[in-house]
């Protein structure tokens, strides 16, 4: 297994560059995966930012061009920083945005699909649903501030929050069916609560 001997290899290093990822994520073996070395060991800017608004309020920034479309990667960093504005003292607020004034999210990443392997599928599918149930359940009041489209996850994401606010101009919805691709089954949920 080529992640093993990397963290070996490296030691405390590589443990304290993925030291973002969550304990869960971490448990699953994702964090001596091969796939989210090269993410890791990047120096562009990181897939989601949390940063203090106010003494009550966090805003959390999607931050993948051009579209934050949701890949295993991006789901784990989203997962985490939810779960570090929980932990943040005096927070009772979480904003989500983009920082792309286009595109709020465009779903999950077509890429993560096409011709995967078996376990990383299978840790995709359960960083996508780990991140709704993270945002979803959060004991925080969550707003999603919708600049552009938000089709398919994108309009997931939205749906898992207290509140949204869209801008004029853009767009929000599932575009699945168009594609014959089924939708989760538990989406009908967030659907009947909105």
């Amino acid at each position: 297994f080529f992640g093993t001997p990397i963290i070996c290899a490296f030691g405390s290093c590589v443990r304290d560059m993925l030291s973002f990822i969550p304990r869960r994520v971490a448990s699953r073996g994702w964090a001596t995966s091969p796939s989210l070395l090269p993410r890791c060991l990047s120096t562009s800017p990181e897939l989601c930012t949390l940063t203090t608004t106010s003494p009550t309020t966090l805003t959390l920034t999607l931050n993948r061009p051009p579209v934050n479309s949701l890949s295993l990667e991006m789901a784990a960093a989203v997962t985490a920083k939810i779960k570090e504005a929980e932990s943040t003292p005096g927070a009772t607020c979480l904003i989500v945005e983009s920082h792309s004034p286009k595109v709020f999210c465009a779903g999950l990443d077509i890429t993560e699909m096409h011709e995967p392997s078996s376990p990383r599928l299978t840790d995709f599918w359960s960083a996508i649903q780990d991140l709704f149930l993270a945002l979803y359940t959060t004991p925080l009041t969550t707003v999603t501030s919708i600049r552009g489209h938000a089709p398919a996850g994108g309009c997931l994401l939205c749906l898992s929050c207290d509140y949204r606010v869209m801008t004029s101009g853009g767009s929000i919805g599932l575009n699945e069916a168009r594609l014959g691709i089924a939708a989760p089954y538990w989406l009908p949920h967030p659907f009947a609560r909105t």
